[in-house]
């Protein structure tokens, strides 16, 4: 998801029943190599489902890397951008030098959602040169965000709406980089209320079916995740994995009025 810098599109427009006081471009971008046909499951670049975070309060994280490379002064990932929301629910950043297989955890101790992860300078390999990935203190068995080698912006496909806000999905591209037989379905999850729980409830938009072909269409409504809620990309393989790939574009609209 690209949502590092904001791209501002408008301000005072009317929009129904409040006025949109500056729209951002956002970009959620997802793709998997192998969605199971078992179940629907996350379209991410984890290979499954995500890790999230779903405590009621802020914590600090850590990165480390499948490879040495990635380092301050080596030829793949130097540094890196997690973009997340706070314990307000507010939008806030940081950036982290990386140290290879060695862990280095985020000077934030506030992260309360991930939302999106960049690299931000590189060596001569021009990406990361093994597996970043965004972990608990002292572990490495969640993957909250992670960047795969020649990734310089993550594909886990999710995104968390900050507080007094709304975004809106007006766009869709489906399709796939590898050629592969096993048809593939993709949803479109949201939140409908509030995630300061455990157990959000989710409702969903079926996306498209593909195999091989790209699919890039505009919604004739926009669908609507309110403040707090999340939004993700799910999938479904028709034969034993599928691989393929979903980019949700759209826009964030600070200082809504409540729609839900």
């Amino acid at each position: 998801m690209s949502i590092g810098e904001f791209k501002k599109m408008t301000r005072g427009v009317p929009f129904g029943a409040y006025t949109r006081l500056a729209d951002y471009a956002v970009h959620i971008h997802a793709e998997s190599s192998s969605v199971t046909q078992a179940s629907w499951e996350d379209v991410s670049a984890v290979g499954g489902d995500n890790d999230y975070l779903t405590g009621a309060t802020g914590v600090q994280l850590v990165f480390r890397s499948s490879n040495a490379q990635d380092a301050a002064a080596g030829t793949g990932a130097r540094t890196v951008k997690v973009v997340y929301l706070d314990e307000n629910w507010d939008f806030d950043y940081e950036i982290v030098t990386l140290a290879g297989l060695t862990p280095v955890a985020t000077t934030a101790t506030d992260i309360l959602r991930v939302c999106d992860l960049h690299v931000m300078t590189v060596g001569t390999g021009g990406s990361p040169a093994g597996t970043v990935i965004l972990t608990e203190v002292g572990g490495v068995t969640k993957r909250y965000l992670i960047l795969r080698p020649g990734d310089n912006h993550s594909r886990c496909g999710y995104f968390y709406v900050p507080r007094n806000s709304a975004l809106f999905i007006s766009g869709v591209n489906t399709g796939t980089d590898v050629a592969d037989t096993n048809l593939l379905q993709v949803r479109l999850n949201r939140e409908i209320r509030d995630t300061s729980t455990t157990d959000p409830v989710e409702e969903y938009y079926n996306i498209s079916s593909f195999k091989t072909a790209s699919q890039n269409f505009d919604l004739d409504v926009p669908i609507f995740i309110g403040e707090k809620c999340r939004v993700r990309v799910r999938g479904i393989s028709a034969g034993a994995t599928g691989a393929g790939y979903c980019e949700l574009r759209g826009y964030f609209t600070p200082h809504h009025q409540d729609l839900t």
